[in-house]
């Protein structure tokens, strides 16, 4: 049976959308961290991660949901701002932010970084197709199901079309958007990622996105399919949290970690 492993050869468990469901649920009812706690470690995470691999020069494209992937995203964009990388903040439904999202995008404005809607995208200077960008795709959670919204579906049309040009990394964080992070169906226009941020475990879905090895029954010379870089992030949740679902907290000294799938 495939699993997830770290460097250092550690296993790590996926997790069903149900199970992360309750790990959430016991940290903000009994235990901690509160949901702000969560959506500011991720949203950090996010931004670390960011400028690890493209530093402050190059323009970064944030797309956010109404949830608490949104408020995450939301939430890394700020960080970005505040190191002084040029972010773009794409916010797609503004009228229907939740609570903690909302509060995330008012601290957001405060920066003087900039927001767009999808509506205005194409019109963009800070995207041209001849410039090397970083978008993040923050619009669905792992408990998101079934065909993308026209909005959703828009947006990752948009994103497609803008990697097509070549120079763009694309970042989703926690999975890509329209990915079932149950079964690891993908609907049509679903996000392509080449970096997936998935935080505090791995979820299940995830598995499908990693293709078996190339064995015999393949035509020579057979390439092996692009899979996106995996690593998982910690958002704070404790010891505790994680035994009452009969797992294991996987980070020691690292705060984001690799990970690999092993068929």
């Amino acid at each position: 049976m495939s699993h997830f492993i770290t460097e250092s050869g550690r296993h790590v468990d996926a997790v069903t959308p149900a199970e992360m469901t309750e790990i959430d649920r016991i940290a903000v009812e009994e235990s901690g961290p509160n949901i702000y706690q969560m959506m500011e470690n991720a949203g950090r995470n996010m931004a670390e991660l960011v400028l690890e691999h493209v530093g402050v020069g190059e323009p970064v494209l944030v797309f956010t949901g109404n949830g608490g992937n949104g408020g995450g995203g939301i939430c890394g964009a700020r960080h970005l701002a505040n190191h002084g990388a040029p972010v773009t903040l794409v916010v797609l439904h503004p009228d229907s932010l939740r609570p903690v999202p909302a509060w995330q995008r008012r601290v957001y404005s405060a920066t003087g970084a900039a927001e767009t809607s999808l509506d205005s995208l194409d019109d963009m200077k800070s995207a041209p197709p001849d410039k090397p960008i970083t978008i993040v795709d923050a619009m669905l959670g792992y408990n998101a199901r079934g065909p993308l919204r026209e909005t959703e579906t828009r947006a990752a049309e948009w994103i497609s079309r803008r990697k097509a040009f070549g120079g763009c990394r694309v970042i989703s964080l926690d999975l890509p958007t329209g990915v079932n992070a149950l079964t690891g169906e993908t609907v049509a226009d679903a996000v392509t990622a080449d970096v997936i941020l998935t935080l505090a475990l791995p979820k299940t879905g995830l598995k499908p996105l990693f293709p078996r090895d190339i064995d015999a029954s393949d035509a020579p010379g057979t390439p092996l399919p692009p899979v996106p870089e995996l690593i998982l992030a910690d958002i704070g949740i404790p010891q505790s949290v994680y035994v009452a679902v009969n797992t294991e907290r996987p980070f020691t000294g690292k705060y984001r970690i690799p990970l690999y799938l092993i068929q």
